[in-house]
């Protein structure tokens, strides 16, 4: 059985190979991409809110920062779950373009060993010849 595998085309095997490597490495780019804007905008924002806090100087605005930032919490909020829920589409799309690499990379070497069962066995060279 693993002779005919040593009759097929190697692309059949690095082919594929190499597409998942390569959409790897597009979504972990796209996913360090994402996770560093959030990263920035989150530190931005702790900064504006650290020196929103120094300015407090009474009890209105202490009140007026608490609701204030009752209100970005709230917004913050939803913006992690519209991302978590960006990311769980994101996910699903990678795993079926994977699986579709793996399908087709599968129905190829399917097809290749079949062609090699029913291809004719190489003529073996004659004793005369070797001898020559």
């Amino acid at each position: 059985m693993f002779k005919e595998f040593q009759n097929l085309n190697n692309s059949l095997f690095s082919v594929p190979v190499q597409k998942i490597i390569d959409l790897n490495i597009a979504t972990f780019n796209a996913v360090v991409k994402t996770q560093q804007a959030e990263s920035e905008s989150l530190l931005s924002l702790a900064e504006e809110r650290s020196k929103a806090a120094l300015k407090i100087s009474d009890l209105d605005g202490f009140i007026a920062f608490l609701k204030e930032q009752g209100e970005i919490t709230q917004t913050n909020a939803q913006k992690f779950i519209d991302g978590n829920n960006v990311a769980v589409k994101d996910a699903q799309a990678y795993i079926s373009e994977v699986q579709a690499i793996m399908s087709d990379s599968q129905a190829a070497v399917k097809k290749s060993v079949e062609n090699l069962a029913v291809a004719p066995a190489p003529a073996k060279k004659s004793a005369a010849k070797k001898a020559a």
